[in-house]
């Protein structure tokens, strides 16, 4: 049962501190569970609020003045209402048990953006898609591709909203990729590395062939993409100087998005931490199943962390991915 009590009310607080609210009008709510909020007239934070609640009891105290007392194991909440002017319990109100699904998360994006015939439509048949998240030395690539004659790697980077910035967010990954092809120890192992995420992610045989094609020179000249579902004024023009191709795709993605979860199975698994079915299967074949497993696993990959900078094939260390993907739900 949930009960909404407006009310003219003082409320007092004892438990961290202590605190009182002198006389005001103030919408109590009180919730199944015990929860108990007080909330002013504006804004969407409650003055006070109480959850793991023990008990809300009622009294009157020595003025005739109706009580609220909310108790938790440390704390306490005491209203005293001089006039109430609105009591309304709602019994029949069901529980909600709904999950809340993220919508325009860059996994979504990812996924929508590599469906074959979309792939296609937007960047020809002649480029073929390998993976989504790999690592460029210094940095991630959303996603990575090869054209069939292997004579060049694509490189394609996705925004909610491309910006100028983002230009050179792309220009890393391509100094990264000449780095990576100026020695034949980090080439070839920079190589080794495609062919095998390109298996793993089981990718038909055109792609394991483009790959064995490339060169040294397919590297130092990456075909290099910024896709955004919009596009700020001059982005495109500004990404043509540094020979970027520059488009926007509209927000219909959003729309027609999965959740996260189905996100990551639609499209390939990505390479390290930030993929949750790959870390799940390293740990299972390291460890086992079970709760005891998942402790070992997690023991184990903060002594990963305490190792130092994890470092490529070629011997170089590797620079931890930039914030502009974990600052928060949308910002990408």
């Amino acid at each position: 049962m949930v009960r909404l009590i407006e009310t003219d009310c003082t409320v007092t607080y004892e438990g961290r501190g202590s605190t009182f609210r002198d006389r005001g009008v103030r919408l109590l709510v009180i919730k199944d569970d015990k929860s108990f909020l007080v909330h002013k007239s504006t804004g969407v934070k409650p003055q006070n609020y109480m959850t793991n609640t023990i008990s809300v009891e009622e009294d009157i105290d020595s003025d005739g003045h109706r009580e609220i007392i909310v108790k938790s194991k440390t704390e306490e909440i005491l209203v005293t209402m001089y006039e109430v002017m609105f009591d309304m319990s709602l019994p029949s109100m069901p529980i909600d048990k709904s999950k809340t699904v993220a919508l325009g998360t860059e996994a979504q994006f990812q996924a929508w953006m590599t469906e074959p015939s979309r792939w296609t439509s937007i960047y020809g048949e002649d480029r073929l898609f390998v993976s989504r998240e790999v690592d460029s030395g210094n940095g991630s690539m959303d996603l990575f591709g090869v054209k069939r004659d292997g004579s060049q790697v694509v490189v394609i980077e996705l925004k909610r909203h491309s910006r100028k910035n983002d230009v050179f967010q792309v220009e890393r990954y391509r100094e990264a990729l000449r780095e990576q092809a100026s020695t034949e120890e980090g080439f070839l192992a920079f190589k080794s590395m495609l062919i095998d995420k390109a298996v793993f992610n089981g990718m038909g045989g055109e792609v394991i062939e483009a790959l064995e094609k490339i060169s040294p020179e397919s590297l130092e000249n990456p075909d290099c993409w910024l896709v955004g579902s919009d596009m700020r004024e001059d982005v495109d023009e500004f990404a043509g100087q540094h020979d970027i191709k520059a488009i926007a795709v509209g927000g219909g993605w959003i729309d027609q998005a999965v959740p996260d979860d189905l996100a990551r199975k639609a499209s390939t698994l990505s390479n390290g931490n930030s993929d949750v079915r790959a870390v799940d299967e390293r740990n299972e074949m390291e460890f086992g199943g079970g709760p005891k497993s998942k402790a070992k696993a997690e023991k184990a990959q903060k002594e990963r962390k305490t190792e130092g900078p994890s470092r490529s094939r070629s011997g170089k260390a590797k620079q931890t991915r930039s914030n502009e993907h974990g600052a928060g739900l949308f910002d990408f």
